[in-house]
């Protein structure tokens, strides 16, 4: 699965594990591999946040929400993504450094 975000033309690619995300430039340059289930409160057996199973752009976010995520390292002016997984869990991505932050269940 693959995801080409049209505001910073950064390419977002799952890798076949399902797990892992690779975020490439418009140039080719791989800039960071991360795995959003290592980086929320998924990654125990019981909770397990299972495969990415869709990825989309998030708006920007309300003032509320702007400061929920500065207290997770996220600048005002960063891009964000929306991952699902196959269970459900979504949270969103920070395009720029590849953070993530788990923010429910459906």
């Amino acid at each position: 699965m693959t995801y080409k975000d049209p505001r910073t033309l950064i390419t977002f690619y799952v890798e076949s594990d399902g797990r892992h995300i690779a975020a490439i430039d418009a140039d080719g340059k791989l800039l960071w591999v991360r795995n959003p289930n290592n980086e929320s409160r998924t990654n125990s057996p019981e909770n397990q946040a299972g495969v990415i199973v869709r990825i989309t752009q998030h708006p920007p976010p309300t003032s509320d929400f702007a400061a929920y995520l500065e207290r997770h390292n996220f600048g005002a002016d960063d891009k964000l993504l929306e991952i699902t997984f196959a269970s459900n869990f979504f949270g969103v991505l920070n395009e720029r450094t590849g953070d993530f932050v788990l923010i429910g269940i459906n």
